[in-house]
């Protein structure tokens, strides 16, 4: 039985850990040293004789290379938020899914598996906060030793050397997942609209005295898709007894009374529509 004075304690939470490759803390020829260090000490990213290479990597690599990196990670370094573009985007990730889950007892969090934040940090920070349950998720979607491996190891090599030991499960690789090509798909449809948008515009302008080039631009991308479109793998139809409602207005009342269920999926299809309503109003002007 706790006694009374006892400090609360949390548990019952289930904590999910993004983990993605590693980013230096600065700029600076030291910080990216450090990075450089431990980078390239791992012997999963390194298969060679570890006597041989630390004697290469200690004499020469650590002394030579963190000055070309420097000048390299200069270019692209975030100066408002001085941190850089993997660990910028990693975190606002991580923050979009914790609040599209929006569930209490599930805390999404990140790390790096090289610099900061490290994984043995984020572990013991789900351990305070009273995850019992522990989801790896390393951020690449193919499995490689020099990847997903090493996530692993120092996922082991922190619990280890801590008493507390969480339900642990590893995502270790998602490539054929259903959910992640269909991600894939969408966003290449996406990126194919915004595209043929502003080259359709583009084209429309330009042949505005003569819609020969336009015609011919039109039907040259016909036919490539046409092929590209071969390429693509033959599947079994999921549900071979499946009819289709030729009737489009009793079919839209269908689809609007589901996506009305789904609070999420309704907002989604009105700002498409709204999309693609002021697209059209602008282009009949």
């Amino acid at each position: 039985m706790i006694e009374k004075n006892h400090p609360p304690i949390k548990y019952g939470n289930t904590g999910v850990l993004m983990v993605n490759l590693g980013t230096p803390d600065s700029t600076n020829w030291f910080d990216i040293r450090k990075y450089l260090k431990e980078f390239l000490s791992d012997r999963r990213v390194i298969e060679v004789n570890p006597l041989i290479w630390q004697i290469i990597l200690n004499l020469f690599i650590l002394n030579f290379r963190p000055s070309k990196t420097a000048k390299a990670y200069k270019e692209i370094w975030m100066k408002d938020e001085n941190i850089s573009p993997l660990l910028y985007y990693t975190k606002k990730q991580s923050e979009k899914v914790s609040n599209s889950l929006s569930k209490e007892n599930i805390i999404i969090d990140f790390a790096m598996r090289y610099g900061n934040p490290s994984i043995k940090s984020k572990i013991h920070k789900l351990h305070k906060i009273g995850c019992e349950n522990l989801v790896i998720l390393p951020l690449y979607p193919q499995y490689a030793a020099a990847t997903t491996a090493t996530v692993c190891d120092e996922v082991y090599r922190t619990l280890m050397k801590m008493r507390w030991q969480p339900s642990l499960k590893i995502i270790p690789h998602y490539e054929s997942d259903v959910l992640y090509i269909d991600a894939l798909v969408e966003s290449g449809t996406y990126i194919a609209i915004i595209l043929g948008l502003v080259v359709g515009g583009v084209a429309v302008s330009i042949g505005k005295d003569n819609d020969y080039p336009l015609a011919l631009m039109l039907l040259s991308m016909a036919i490539i898709g046409y092929f590209f479109s071969k390429k693509i793998p033959a599947t079994e139809p999921t549900d071979p007894n499946l009819k289709i409602n030729w009737n489009i207005v009793s079919e839209i009342r269908k689809i609007i009374g589901f996506s009305r269920q789904e609070k999420d999926i309704f907002i989604f299809i009105i700002g498409i529509s709204w999309f693609w309503f002021r697209v059209n109003k602008k282009n009949s002007k």
